[in-house]
């Protein structure tokens, strides 16, 4: 190397170019120099000064350099300088700071500042070497606020996530996590996650750990029980990643950690319930089946089968029609379409089924509708019991009954026309003898004669009447007055009512209501119960006999039938509804009062007596009433 050569030519490019060099070097910094002297007045400016803060050279050349700083800046750049010259103690030469620059606009630059002092001809001179640092200032502000923005959502975040290193370090953990373990966030740092594994479960997570690998195996998800400080023990959804780095050899491992106790313990609860359901579909006693909402069945139960007469899979698969009698397919289809619309949750009905063997049977069936979680029906329960021998043993006492009651309305009649004629007779034989010529025996036997037969008659009456009460019964009910029914009573029973010096009167509050009874039992009722009075009525004083209608509430009206006669005793008076019932001193049948609490009862009303056995017997009715329509 010629290094004469080369000092030469490093003094002839001196020596040739001496401005000329100064520019290039100062003009070709990333820098901004500034020189000043002694008092503050700006003496060369560089480019980049000049880019930085506006100005032309000329505007900035001879002005103290204050005019590039901020006001506050500013007055301590001028004392600090008058106290460096006046005492030589350097506070700010040769160190660099960050200061705000002020530009021509009135902009605010951050810059980074570096003062240096030189001596020449005797005289000092300062140089500030000014660097913009807005891109670095707003890379750090946002550096900074990512990590703030990652702070807050670590820290907030409702997954419990905690950083550890590959030997399972706790480098860092979040209040989610600190509460889920029961440790404080302290603590943890001085913790390696894994001893918050229950031991049990500790194996599997170390060897998933080793396994993994940032490019191979980079994570791992499994299910563990940890150890709280609590004492209890907590189910979590553990899971295990690498967070990325440059270096993968030290890429932290984040940790993440999902309460799951209660959902296990729900999926054991529903695990249970499943099999408690499926265990009491199986031994159910009840023929049970799943049917889709299409009526295929899904499912039967060992009772069902057994109800239908063949195996479960025969019967599996098959529409619910295809083994209900023809008469009823409709039936089905019409409580399907009801379930499946949401109308009902559930329908019960009787049904004909057809069984593998095709025996006809009859079943009571009850359809419920299972639904989905947004509440759509997805299928139903269909449960059926066999009440064929019930159907068939209910059809053999109706045709029982209705023979009875044919029997007991056709001798009532034969029995009248031979009792009619056995009462003439006896008045015709009376007539025919002379009383002088007759014992008293005779007459007494004479006069029994004619009592047996009226007693006979009347028990036949009783009795016509009971079944037609019973027949009646059964039809569509007549809308009657009170009003109306008690005259008619009164007709019928004009004589007795004359016999006996009685005053019957009728209260009516009813407000007109119409007592919803088969034809003619209302006038029945009432006579029975007037008639009861008068038979039972008291030598010390006149029989009064008062009935009183009044309505009670919506759709019911109450009849009170009350006479101050000789009353009933206690002992007998809840035997006096019973057929053929009397008391000592009746001369009744004991079909009267059995008679009006058959059509009491049959109606759907109540009947009740009061008497204290010496003065008198209320019988109070509950009866129902046509419903009335608002306008």
């Amino acid at each position: 190397m010629n290094t004469t050569n080369d000092s030469s030519s490093r003094a002839r490019l001196l020596r040739s170019f001496p401005d000329l060099l100064l520019d290039q070097i100062l003009n070709h910094m990333f820098s901004g120099v500034t020189v000043i002297d002694r008092d503050g007045v700006v003496l060369l400016v560089n480019e980049r000064t000049l880019d930085m803060f506006g100005y032309r050279e000329d505007e900035l050349v001879g002005q103290n350099v204050t005019i590039l700083m901020e006001p506050g800046d500013a007055a301590r750049h001028t004392a600090g300088l008058a106290r460096y010259v006046r005492t030589r103690q350097p506070r700010l030469i040769g160190i660099g700071r960050e200061v705000w620059g002020r530009t021509k606009a009135g902009g605010r630059i951050p810059l980074h500042l570096t003062v240096s002092e030189f001596w020449l001809s005797g005289h000092n001179y300062f140089v500030g070497f000014m660097r913009d640092i807005s891109a670095e200032r707003w890379a750090n502000d946002l550096l900074e606020q990512t990590r703030h923005r990652f702070e807050f959502a670590f820290d907030n975040a409702l997954q419990a996530t905690c950083l550890g290193d590959a030997d399972g370090n706790i480098l860092e953990a979040n209040k989610r996590f600190a509460d889920l373990v029961g440790h404080s966030i302290e603590d943890l740092r001085r913790n390696q996650w894994t001893s918050l594994v229950h031991p049990d479960d500790l194996g599997p997570v170390l060897r998933a750990l080793d396994a993994m690998d940032p490019d191979l195996s980079p994570k791992f998800d499994t299910e563990v029980r940890v150890l709280p400080q609590d004492g209890y023990v907590n189910w979590v959804e553990f899971k295990a990643r690498f967070a990325p780095a440059d270096d993968k050899n030290l890429a932290p491992i984040i940790v993440q950690l999902e309460d799951i106790t209660q959902r296990r313990v729900t999926m054991h609860s529903l695990r249970d319930a499943q099999e408690r359901l499926r265990t009491a579909f199986e031994t159910s006693l009840i023929g049970q089946g799943i049917v889709d909402m299409t009526g295929q069945v899904i499912a039967v139960n060992p009772a069902f089968a057994q109800l239908m007469g063949g195996p479960e899979d025969s019967l599996i698969g098959a529409n619910i029609e295809s083994f209900t009698h023809p008469d009823y397919r409709a039936t089905v289809r019409t409580a399907g379409a009801l379930l499946a619309s949401g109308q009902e949750s559930s329908w019960r009905g009787e049904l004909r089924f057809i069984t593998a063997d095709g025996r006809q049977i009859w079943v009571s069936a009850v359809l419920t509708a299972s639904s989905s979680a947004e509440g759509q029906p997805i299928q139903f329960l269909a449960q059926s019991v066999d009440i064929t021998a019930e159907k068939e043993l209910l059809a053999a006492l109706t045709r029982s009954n209705t023979d009875l009651q044919r029997y007991a309305h056709l001798a009532s009649h034969d029995l009248q026309a031979p009792l009619r004629n056995l009462s003439s007779y006896t008045e015709l034989l009376f007539a025919s003898l002379d009383p002088s010529l007759l014992t008293d025996d005779q007459l007494a036997l004479m006069d029994h004669m004619g009592h047996a037969t009226r007693d006979m008659q009347q028990l036949v009456r009783d009795m016509l009447e009971l079944c037609r009460v019973d027949i009646a019964s059964r039809g569509e009910p007549v809308f009657t007055p009170v009003e109306s029914a008690f005259r008619d009573a009164l007709k019928r029973l004009q004589s007795d009512i004359a016999g006996a010096d009685a005053d019957v009167t009728l209260i009516d509050n009813s407000q007109d209501a119409l007592v919803a009874l088969p034809a003619g039992q209302l006038t029945t009722l009432l006579q029975n119960l007037i008639h009861n009075s008068l038979r039972f009525r008291s030598d010390q004083r006149r029989l009064r006999v008062v009935v009183t209608c009044q309505p009670v509430e919506l759709g019911t009206v109450t009849i009170e039938v009350a006479d101050n006669g000789s009353g009933i005793a206690p002992e007998i008076q809840q035997l006096v509804f019973e057929m053929y019932r009397t008391g000592p001193d009746s001369d009744g049948t004991g079909l009267g009062l059995a008679l009006v609490k058959r059509i009491v009862e049959s109606s759907g009303g109540e009947i009740k007596l009061t008497s204290d056995g010496w003065s008198g017997t209320t019988f109070t009715i509950s009866l129902p009433i046509q419903p009335t329509t608002d306008h």
